[in-house]
């Protein structure tokens, strides 16, 4: 069954400014699934994994897209044995206001490449083998997927050709 996307209490849209709304989604999708978000009108995309809560699969709607007004363009981005692919796509619509006096912005936490490369260099001065660079690097990756061009493995390697690993000696 495809995913269906709603706004978790019900509401068919969402108002500028708008703080810790989340969506519920129905169907076949897991948590190791992708929820993208991204305005209308701009190319960047926002990626969350869904989580559990009691019957339901939850995602956070990223507070830095309701600042702008616009709609907000949801998409179910699952992984099966096809592939992966996008299986359903939402628009919900942005109502503009004035910003609240009383509105607190806590910015999305974002990952840079910078972050990676400072893991690596830890696990490198800690002694670790390519293998176990390369799983934490994939595990890393996992979680904090990169939502720019450019291809992954070419950027890893051109890392590890740079800064090869460190073999300790017993």
């Amino acid at each position: 069954m495809n995913p269906t996307i709603a706004i978790k209490d019900g509401r068919t849209e969402l108002w500028q400014w708008d703080t810790g709304r989340k969506l519920q989604i129905t169907g076949d999708i897991s948590e190791t699934d992708w929820i993208h978000f991204r305005l209308r009108s701009s190319p960047n995309v926002a990626s969350v994994h869904p989580y559990q809560s009691g019957d339901a699969m939850l995602a956070d709607i990223p507070d830095d897209l309701l600042q702008a007004g616009r709609r907000l363009i949801v998409y179910v981005y699952v992984a099966d044995a096809d592939g992966n692919k996008t299986t359903i796509r939402k628009e919900i619509a942005v109502r503009p206001r004035t910003k609240p006096d009383d509105y607190v912005y806590t910015p999305t936490e974002v990952k840079h490449w910078t972050d990676l490369e400072i893991r690596i260099k830890k696990l490198e001065d800690g002694g670790a083998t390519p293998e176990q660079i390369g799983a934490a690097v994939e595990a890393y990756l996992a979680d904090n997927p990169p939502t720019g061009g450019g291809d992954l493995q070419q950027a890893v390697d051109a890392y590890l050709t740079a800064n090869p690993p460190i073999a300790v000696v017993g």
